[in-house]
């Protein structure tokens, strides 16, 4: 439910409205998403391609073209290396076509997640001077691989980093002043590194990769298709969908509609998608999770195979090995996830039963007091019967048969009790209860990536930050996400000093370190932690209290000019006061969506439905209503005042258009 908080920016709206031929709630909207100014709303409303920034006002991307133009000429050997996540196999698939388009004899790495781990390593660049590589170029990584780079260097290759995450620093502790580090590669394409002009340094590791392959002089009609690439890496990545980057995803969604690329294809039709449909919702929680997983559970070089691929009929296998490993993965982030807040939940259960055990502690001190007293009786007569075996057996020189083994099993039990003690605590005292205010949760079982998923789930739940360790072959590492007011990566740099490597932004970040600074490191984040009680209640932001007699089917179809959603620009929240739930069922597979007709203060009938964590819904109408709320789902007379914030659609059945309205938040 969280806080609940209605916008309040203001503007002309009605001049909006009518400059731009759109109502002046549409206008609120736009405003509401820091859109301001006729020039920027008009490219939020109607930008296309002709508004993408030219690739030239990147720092540092003539030298890169210079250098691969030159490489291409003298016909060397070109080697891309990519990350194994969406973002670095879209960007690798990118540079490899647009290379060989103009006549490159370029191939492709990706590191395995588990082997070599994130990014560049001596490994991968060992294994190119062998091959006979003369020039990397890095795509989503290579950005704080200074030692690679000069091993690479030492082996007569030349680097080329193009990337999107941050620039490693030092800071002085008493000024704050940072210090940059870039790499020492012969150039770097980041358009986060200090001295960069780029007017939008929002943007992922692909489309990097196709400002390269653009300024590259590669054809037009190949760039439309590495579009594709782009705006599925953009919101595979979680990028914001704000200025370029909401172009590339409209753009790219309009020719993923009607997509010739064999691998996207088969994607769609395992997943038993119509293509013509497909939105950023697609992209984010079912394509993208595919593409990913054959990184995160095996190689990624399957995915990267998937987007290379130009056979339809070879695409599909691929595609459906995909979903399949995407299955598994399901199933493992689940089991993880209950894992998780099993442990961080043992607080809480044990301050449940810490009453209950004060409560029974008084009861039983008297019982005790009895017992202790029966017990002395007892012990009284074993000592005088075991004196008297042992003078007996003083006599004989016997030992009673079976206490030497007796006492061997008993030593080994004890043994075996302590180390189960002892793997419980480490489990217990490496990871945080639900009290701490930045959540580390060290999970030795995990599959390591599946940290940052699982990481995503409990911030979620939470509210809060987390971070989810695992056992890796060195040490632990593992994957954190954050919640807004609390810049991950800078906190995380605050005490690099614990870590083996870190790295991230913001809202997400990557870490590896030796086990025994996991309690340094639970520690120095919650200390420095400056987070209040109010900022882990959600919060909900609602653009306008909206009647729902205001909606039509005309005013959902003018909704789309907002599209696409997602980071950065979610969909429009709305709000209803006291609708009157009449009646309702709750039905699908796992119970899992809620179906109500419902009333407004004059007596008009509308459809409401909610997707998803129904159980909770019904938890808090029957706390809030009791029997009442029974009469609701069973056919009863029932008029339950709920406040709503909503989403409006239209439900398509055997022929009919019907409004209906998504709830999203309750109270």
């Amino acid at each position: 439910m969280g806080n609940w908080f209605v916008a309040a920016k203001k503007a002309d709206f009605n001049r909006i409205a009518e400059e731009f031929r759109i109502s002046p709630v549409l206008a609120r909207l736009i405003r509401n998403r820091d859109v301001c100014g006729t020039e920027e709303i008009r490219k939020y409303l109607l930008g296309d391609i002709g508004d993408l920034y030219e690739p030239g006002l990147l720092k540092d991307m003539d030298r890169a073209v210079s250098v691969i133009r030159e490489a291409i000429s003298k016909g060397q050997k070109i080697r891309v290396i990519g990350d194994y996540d969406i973002d670095g196999v879209c960007a690798t698939a990118i540079l490899v076509r647009a290379f060989r388009s103009l006549g490159a004899k370029a191939d492709m790495a990706i590191p395995h997640r588990i082997r070599d781990g994130y990014g560049l390593n001596d490994h991968l660049i060992e294994q190119a001077a062998a091959e006979g590589v003369e020039l990397i170029v890095t795509c989503d990584n290579g950005i704080a691989a200074t030692p690679q780079i000069e091993l690479a260097h030492r082996l007569g290759m030349q680097v080329v980093v193009t990337d999107h995450h941050e620039v490693p620093f030092t800071e002085d502790i008493r000024s704050g002043e940072r210090v940059y580090h870039l790499p020492p590669a012969e150039a770097v394409v980041d358009p986060k590194q200090p001295g960069e002009s780029y007017p939008f340094p929002g943007i992922c590791g692909a489309v990097v990769a196709y400002k390269l392959a653009e300024a590259l002089g590669t054809k037009q009609e190949l760039l439309y298709a590495l579009l594709e690439m782009a705006a599925f890496a953009t919101v595979g990545d979680v990028m914001e969908l704000k200025d370029e980057n909401r172009i590339i995803v409209k753009e790219g969604l309009r020719r993923m509609r009607r997509t010739a690329h064999p691998g996207l294809r088969a994607l769609i039709e395992v997943n038993k998608l119509e293509k013509e449909k497909i939105d950023a919702y697609h992209i984010g929680f079912v394509l993208g999770p595919c593409v990913n997983a054959s990184g995160r559970l095996e190689s990624a070089s399957l995915s990267l195979q998937l987007w290379l691929e130009e056979d339809y009929q070879k695409a599909v296998p691929m595609a459906a090995e995909l979903k399949n490993l995407n299955d598994s993965r399901k199933e493992m982030t689940e089991a993880g996830v209950k894992q998780a807040v099993k442990l961080l939940e043992r607080g809480a259960a044990g301050e449940t039963a810490q009453k209950t055990e004060e409560e029974a502690q008084k009861a039983g001190e008297e019982a005790q007091k009895t017992k202790e007293e029966a017990q002395k009786a007892e012990e009284e007569q074993k000592i005088k019967v075991a004196a008297q075996k042992a003078e007996e057996g003083a006599k004989s020189g016997a030992v009673p048969p079976g206490e030497d083994e007796k006492s061997e099993s008993a030593s080994a039990q004890t043994t075996d009790a302590e180390s189960g003690v002892v793997q419980k605590r480490e489990w217990e005292e490496l990871s945080s209860d639900r009290k701490d205010k930045v959540l580390i949760l060290y999970l030795p079982d995990c599959h390591e990536s599946l940290a940052g998923i699982i990481a995503g789930r409990i911030r979620e739940k939470y509210h809060k930050p987390s971070i989810v360790l695992t056992d890796a072959e060195e040490g632990v590492k593992g994957s954190g996400r954050s919640i807004e007011g609390y810049d991950m990566f800078a906190e995380l740099s605050a005490c690099k000093e614990l870590f083996d490597k870190f790295g991230g932004h913001k809202m997400a970040a990557g870490l590896s370190l030796a086990k025994e600074n996991l309690p340094g490191l639970r520690r120095r984040l919650n200390e420095n932690c400056t987070l209040t009680e109010e900022d882990f209640v959600p919060k909900v932001h609602i653009d306008i209290a909206l009647p729902f007699s205001y909606v039509s089917e005309n005013f959902i179809q003018e909704l789309e000019l907002l599209a696409p959603f997602g980071t950065g620009n979610p969909k429009p929240v709305f709000a209803q006061k006291d609708v009157r739930l009449l009646s309702g069922r709750i039905f699908g597979k796992n119970r899992n969506v809620a179906k109500f007709q419902a009333a407004d203060a004059e007596g008009r009938r509308y459809t409401l439905v909610r997707f998803g964590d129904v159980e909770s819904l019904e938890d808090f109408l029957r706390g809030k209503y009791g029997a009442a709320a029974d009469r609701l789902f069973s056919g009863g007379k029932a008029e339950l005042p709920l406040t709503i914030t909503y989403y409006p659609g239209i439900n398509e059945f055997r022929g009919e258009r019907n409004l209906e309205f998504v709830i999203t938040n309750y109270c």
